[in-house]
């Protein structure tokens, strides 16, 4: 309720409270003249109030309107792309009402601008219903806005190009439509290609469109700037004129004042309710802008940032804040990428506002940290009142675009310089192969057709004369099933030659899971196939070569045996004549050398059946307890003299006849058994025969044989070269123990032949065991046994005895004469029966010996005895001749002793045996077998027999054997 003005009793009982008179007209003049301000004051806050109500709803209507624009442009642009993606005519007319709706709408809304109108929006309810309210404004333009008519029209002429635009792409689409219809897919990719084109104008249509939206918002924000602060003014007007008729009022009528009061409250309630709906306007500018994905910012007449969307600090890095105010150029364009300082004068972005002209292209803008990235924009110059106040500059990170750009041309690049072949072709395989879309460079080198010779024709332009046609065959059903194939095929180049091609197709389906087209490489690889069948033959040499060898073998073996078994045969008859002791000695010999010899022949013959392929095995009944104390029986001696323990165990579960080649396992066994024995000085070797964890059928049982000594054991490095032809653990000159190396190598291919697995398991020092397994059938019958064998399962243990000693008092005697003579020679070799053919030969020349096995003892007995000369054998155990040699000429020099004569004596006869033997410090070299006229020969060189006695006893300082 508006308050009473004051009763007027109450002013005239005031006027004679002040007590004068003539005080009344004064008092009455001056409140009719308040009452009149009053009055007056409040018609003009009404007028002022009502045309900043209707300049408010003015500006909102322009906003709503410039709202509008914005997101009809959005939305026909959205619309622009899914014409281009539409695949029927019915969806393209759906999608052209719809364009066409917004079009009428826009040119609508930009008609209200420029001659004021009615707007309207409408709005949906719900997502569910289809009810719809409509928001209408009214604009009125006013004399001002005459600046922002030439943006209009250019959002209207731009709008006229993209209706052209679509009608372009209407006359495309239809190409294209007929294009899928008629299954042209030549003509549907080059047509895809224009409306990829077209497509490509559109972006700078609309661009400009957002740009000139943007000036527009900027525009409307700026005039709610100024609309702020001609309210602030008006504001502090108000006030001014509040205190004068404050103190006008106040002495006159408290009603009047109290009631100007209310209106003066309601002026000011209304002029901040105004100012928060310019602040709120402002904000709603600032978050349109921020919605842009475009950087955005504006610039002053000096080239000072003053505003900066979200999107623009992202890119740069920086907070509005920390930008506004500072010099565009030098916070974020002041240097180009390769670090060159870019001039403030060269800059494109400032030339804008000089020139009053928009710009747009591509540059390079910086960001807080220094990193530069580069940016596609536009600047357009900002007006007021038809001046140039600053300048406008929207702009994209193209980072992406480029790189994408780049790697593009790195993939064409690698394709074009591929050395292989690459060809793309039609899903539409035929007799004919697929038509060619796409070749490389590679291609060309390989084939000879340039691409313009191939595109658009089909595949068997490549086929020759060579070409296999079930090849192709296969080729084409692949293809058409829409599957890889990969394989060699033989066609022909352009010249007429042959091309030996490795073709490899892969599909290619798109989103959909539909056949697209093929890719294929292809590699020539004649050269390939040349080297392979080069390589065939050369194997196939190889093998007739190994096949050669092995008869050759095998007949010279035969050959070797038939006069060895003479030999033998014959030694034996002479043992059985009346023989005395020496002859008696001398045939044992021939005879122990004959049989070695024999054993080393039938190796070598089971080796070449191997090789040649020639061995049978035999599938008899057989009893293994049998097979094995026939091996150990055999064994025996040999372990005897060495003192070992040699045992057999056998699984109760094998008490039954067998069925394989018992001669073969034999064989096997005294391989292992024997190997055992040899390597092993002290211990023991034990044979066990159990069933292996496997699962044996009805028929079948898997054995399991270990042969497990206490012997040197074996090295890793060893273990690798065993089972192998020639080959032993220790290959080194000063091995120890001999053989050819074709023992293991020979068990484990009758193994092989035998279906079963051989393998070993050592440690060095501390022995080994070796193993093999074989699947051994179940005997039809017992087998009858007429040999002594334990029962299965119970172990045998045949124990070593030692030998006694010689007499050797007679043997003193000799040694004893031979030292006073200067006739004793050191006889250093390590085979037994070299030992006792040198030592007759010497005693034959009138020499004694002393004999010692190793160089190591070569070197202790050299310190013991005054020895005529010294036989040097190269190759021993433990230390060998060479390194003998170079110890006892060494103590020579360093104790001055006169030299002792040291000859050679080896079975290495290659040249340069002799040179290395003398190099090392040796006399001279005898090779063997030794002649006797030789040695006589040497030795008469070399010694010189003493007549004086010598004071020595050699029974008391000799170490090692004394032999005669």
């Amino acid at each position: 309720m508006t308050p009473r003005p004051p009763d007027p009793v109450d002013a005239s009982d005031a006027s004679r409270v002040h007590g004068s008179g003539r005080s009344l007209p004064w008092l009455l003049a001056i409140f009719v003249i308040s009452m009149g301000l009053v009055l007056g004051l409040r018609g003009f806050f009404a007028d002022l109030n009502d045309e900043l109500q209707r300049r408010s709803a003015n500006e909102r209507a322009r906003l709503f309107i410039g709202e509008e624009i914005v997101q009809g442009i959005q939305a026909i642009e959205s619309d622009l792309y899914q014409v281009a993606i539409t695949h029927n005519a019915a969806g393209y007319q759906r999608i052209l009402r719809h364009i066409d709706a917004k079009l009428a709408k826009i040119h609508h809304d930009l008609s209200v601008l420029q001659k004021g109108g009615t707007a309207r929006r409408s709005l949906r309810l719900n997502i569910t219903e289809l009810q719809e309210i409509a928001q209408e404004v009214i604009f009125r333009p006013r004399a001002e806005d005459q600046q922002l008519v030439m943006e209009q029209i250019e959002v209207g002429s731009k709008l006229d190009q993209v209706k052209t635009m679509i009608g372009e792409l209407e006359e495309l689409l239809k190409q294209r439509w007929a294009a899928l219809e008629n299954d042209d897919t030549r003509q549907f990719y080059r047509i895809e290609s224009e409306i990829s084109l077209r497509l490509k104008r559109a972006p700078p249509y609309f661009e400009r469109l957002n740009e000139n939206a943007n000036r527009l918002f900027v525009e409307g924000e700026k005039r709610l700037d100024d609309l702020e602060a001609e309210v602030h003014k008006k504001r502090e007007q108000l006030g001014l004129m509040e205190t004068v008729l404050i103190a006008l009022v106040l002495f006159l009528a408290a009603a009047i004042g109290f009631q100007f009061l209310r209106r003066l409250k309601f002026a000011l309630d209304e002029a901040q309710r105004f100012g928060k709906e310019v602040a709120h306007q402002k904000t709603q500018v600032a978050t349109i802008l921020d919605t842009l994905s475009d950087g955005v910012y504006a610039t002053d007449l000096e080239g000072r940032i003053t505003f900066l969307n979200t999107a623009a600090e992202h890119m740069f890095g920086w907070q509005a804040a920390e930008l506004l105010g500072r010099p565009a150029h030098e916070a974020v364009h002041h240097h180009r990428p390769d670090g060159s300082t870019y001039p403030a004068s060269e800059c494109p972005l400032l030339a804008v506002q000089k020139q009053g002209k928009a710009r747009d292209g591509e540059e390079w803008f910086v960001q807080r940290d220094g990193q530069c990235f580069p940016v596609s924009y536009r600047s357009n110059p900002l007006y007021q009142e038809g001046e140039i106040i600053g300048a406008l500059v929207s702009f994209q990170n193209i980072s992406a675009r480029r790189a994408a750009e780049a790697r593009i041309r790195l993939l064409e690049m690698a394709i074009e310089e591929s050395d292989q072949g690459i060809l793309i072709t039609a899903a539409d395989a035929t007799a004919d192969g697929g038509t060619i879309q796409y070749v490389n460079s590679g291609f060309t080198r390989i084939t000879g057709y340039t691409a313009s010779e191939v595109v658009g024709r089909r595949t068997a332009l490549l086929r020759g004369p060579a070409t296999d046609a079930q090849r192709v065959s296969q080729l084409v059903r692949a293809l058409q099933a829409g599957q890889r194939f990969k394989g060699e095929i033989d066609y022909q180049r352009k010249d007429g030659t042959l091309l030996v091609a490795e073709i490899d197709y892969s599909p290619v389906h798109d989103g959909e899971g539909r056949l697209t087209h093929f890719i294929a490489l292809l590699s020539d690889i004649g050269m390939r196939r040349a080297a392979e069948q080069a390589l065939r033959a050369a194997h196939d040499q190889a093998l007739a070569h190994a096949r050669l060898k092995s008869e050759f073998l095998a007949n010279m073996s035969h050959e070797i045996r038939t006069p060895m078994n003479g030999v033998i045969g014959m030694t034996d008859l002479l043992l059985d004549t009346p023989l005395n002791a020496e002859q008696r000695d001398f045939a044992q010999l021939v005879r122990d050398s004959a049989k070695s010899l024999l054993t080393i022949i039938n190796d070598i013959l089971d080796f070449s059946k191997i090789e040649a392929g020639k061995l049978d095995i035999e599938a008899v009944d057989f009893s293994l307890s049998r097979v094995v104390d026939g091996v150990i029986s055999l064994l025996a001696p040999k372990a005897q003299e060495k003192q070992l323990s040699l045992t057999s165990q056998i699984d109760p579960a094998l008490a039954i006849p067998l069925r394989g080649d018992s001669t073969r396992l034999r064989q096997i066994l005294l391989n292992l058994v024997g190997n055992a024995i040899k390597f092993t000085g002290q211990g023991s070797v034990a044979v066990r025969v159990m069933l292996a964890q496997k699962n044996s059928s009805v028929e079948t049982r898997h054995v399991r044989f270990e042969v497990q000594d206490s012997g040197i054991g074996i090295s890793p490095a060893g273990q690798s070269r065993l089972f192998q032809s020639f080959s032993q653990a220790d290959s080194s000159t000063t091995r120890k123990f001999g053989g050819t190396g074709l023992g293991l190598a020979i068990s484990k291919q009758l193994v092989t032949l035998m279906r079963g697995e051989i393998g070993v398991i050592s440690e060095e020092g501390h022995g080994a065991t070796f193993w093999f397994e074989l699947p051994l059938e179940i005997g039809a019958a017992a087998v009858p046994d007429d040999t002594a064998a334990p029962p299965a399962g119970e172990i045998t243990d045949i124990a070593a005895t030692e030998s006694g000693e010689r007499d050797s008092a007679s043997r003193s005697g000799k040694l004893r004469e031979a030292l006073t003579q200067g006739r004793l020679v050191l006889l250093v070799e390590d085979n037994l029966t070299n030992q006792k053919l040198t030592q007759r030969l010497l005693q034959r020349l009138g020499y004694e010996t002393h004999i010692v096995a190793d160089g190591q003892q070569a070197v202790a007995a050299f310190d013991t005895l005054p020895f005529a000369a010294i036989l040097m054998d190269c190759q021993m155990p433990v230390m060998d001749g060479f390194e003998a040699t170079t110890l006892i000429r060494k103590a020579e020099a360093v104790e001055g002793r006169p030299r002792m004569p040291i000859i050679a004596m080896t079975a290495n006869a290659m040249q340069g045996d002799r040179e290395r033997c003398l190099a090392i410090g040796m006399d001279d070299y005898l090779s063997k077998p030794i002649k006797p006229e030789q040695l006589r020969d040497i030795l008469a060189r070399w010694t010189h027999p003493a007549e004086s006695p010598v004071n020595f006893n050699p029974l008391i300082h000799a170490e090692g054997p004394m032999t005669s």
